[in-house]
């Protein structure tokens, strides 16, 4: 008689504990639904049939942990996907950082797609900027200078970043032109 394969709540939680030692990845952070069915996807294709076992396959193959944790990241983008969040940031998070006193206001958008959720921080802190009349000069002369950065993951979507296929950084500038703001400049690097 041919012995169960261990996909026991132990086992699962060995394998998720195994991923975040090894390459930092919040399994934590995810449905355990949802990992279990995305990681079922990749031991059906690498013909595995326990957690145990795949994770002697991880060991083995470098490049199967860069296939699962594309699997188990959420490769969907849009500009605003999320509306709620960016309420909350156009309302509350955006009028705060600006009535800061550094002229320099940097912001990070880790584990994006493609490049849709800098852009539209960048939007916000621009309208921000035209709806308030915002001076492009701070106290002290120095120009006001907005920067959204963003990160992308998995690694597999880095070439196309790179290529101009989508954005790694959007740099945004706001410029005096007179008692109104410029449009932004974008800088896709």
């Amino acid at each position: 008689m041919i012995a169960p394969a261990d996909l026991s709540d132990a086992a699962f939680t060995a394998l998720t504990v195994k991923i975040a030692a090894d390459r930092g990845f919040g399994c934590a952070s995810y449905k355990d639904k949802c990992l279990r069915r995305r990681i079922a996807v990749r031991m059906r294709a690498r013909g595995v049939h326990s957690y145990a076992e795949y994770a002697r396959v991880l060991d083995a193959d470098q490049a199967e942990y860069d296939r699962l944790l594309d699997a188990l990241t959420i490769n969907v983008t849009k500009l605003f996907r999320n509306w709620e969040t960016y309420t909350v940031l156009r309302e509350r998070i955006v009028p705060a950082l600006t009535a800061l006193p550094d002229p320099v206001i940097n912001v990070w958008s880790a584990g994006c797609s493609s490049g849709e959720e800098p852009y539209s921080l960048a939007a916000l802190f621009h309208e921000h900027a035209e709806r308030n009349g915002a001076s492009a000069i701070a106290e002290g002369g120095r120009p006001h200078r907005r920067s959204c950065s963003a990160t992308a993951s998995p690694r597999r979507r880095l070439p196309s970043s790179r290529s101009g296929g989508s954005s790694r950084r959007t740099s945004t500038t706001i410029r005096s032109r007179g008692p109104r703001s410029r449009a932004p400049t974008s800088a896709w690097r």
